[in-house]
């Protein structure tokens, strides 16, 4: 388990694991580990909008992916959809008040961002600004990325 979340995370909470967009082959895999190790009751990803209209359909979607991944190690796992605004997440900060608006409606008390580890600070930075006075507890995993880390992102 990455350091950061093992330190803040000393006993385990059921909260909600929301996989921040981009980085499916990371992401997802780290997120099913993190749900199978008993610390989400949910995992949830969201859909970014497309960049290129007329290939996007070339693209698996987040949820066609993390679908397969499941069925691959034989995980049975009910992934939801955050619901969108404004046609679809852009940035970090469109993803955060997609969560916060559905953390909001269903009453959440505390989530956890699942990125890569090289982005950890940045999508935590945004959550963080995006969540406060929400009384909801933000935190972050990072997962392994095979081609950028601590040493060479910067």
């Amino acid at each position: 388990m990455p350091g950061f979340l093992k330190s803040v995370m000393r006993k385990k909470e059921r909260m909600r694991l929301f996989v921040y967009q981009g980085g499916k082959l990371t992401r997802i895999p780290e997120s099913i580990r993190l749900w199978s190790e008993g610390y989400g009751r949910g995992l949830f990803l969201t859909e970014e909008k497309s960049s290129n209209a007329k290939f996007s359909y070339l693209d698996v979607s987040n949820l066609d992916f993390a679908k397969a991944v499941s069925s691959e190690i034989k995980k049975k796992i009910n992934w939801k959809i955050l619901p969108r605004q404004d046609g679809g997440a852009t940035s970090t900060f469109d993803e955060a008040a997609d969560a916060l608006n559905y953390a909001k409606e269903k009453d959440w008390k505390r989530l956890i961002i699942v990125t890569d580890h090289f982005h950890t600070r940045r999508a935590l930075c945004a959550f963080e600004k995006v969540f406060k006075d929400s009384g909801i507890k933000v935190q972050v995993a990072g997962a392994d990325n095979d081609i950028f880390n601590a040493t060479n992102w910067w």
